[in-house]
């Protein structure tokens, strides 16, 4: 790879921040200006894809452990997991730890977010398009 002039890296810059911000507002939408919420979402999501890579059909991650990783006070973390509780996409475990809720190997989150993932596709798609003819 070649290094990068400044207008090579500011056109990078832009295609990435444009995707960045188109991306973020629709999601903010998707959860009522919620990102938060969003993030804790995308963190259980992270670690049910894990596990499912490892042959194991999910896999739970505490509050704590969430809040470590996003720097979301316990507490807050606990008031968006239980949102999504009653959006019905994740579920407390025995033990305390939260995994998402799946139905014949699709999490109900998934289904509740799919034209939210259409469009981000969409975006990424065109990303990658706009990445290629500028590298």
């Amino acid at each position: 790879m070649h290094e990068l002039t400044r207008d090579e890296y500011l056109a990078i810059q832009y295609q990435f921040v444009e995707l960045f911000i188109e991306h973020l507002t629709d999601v903010s939408s998707a959860f009522g200006g919620d990102l938060q919420e969003m993030l804790v979402l995308a963190i259980v999501g992270q670690v049910c894809i894990r596990a499912v890579e490892k042959g194991q059909e999910n896999a739970p991650i505490s509050a704590s452990r969430i809040s470590d990783v996003t720097a979301i006070p316990r507490q807050t973390v606990r008031r968006k997991l239980q949102s999504l509780e009653r959006r019905g996409w994740v579920r407390q475990i025995a033990g305390g730890g939260w995994e998402l809720i799946m139905i014949d190997g699709t999490s109900l989150a998934q289904a509740g977010l799919r034209d939210l993932d259409s469009r981000g596709i969409e975006r990424a798609v065109r990303f990658v398009r706009n990445m290629r003819a500028l590298v």
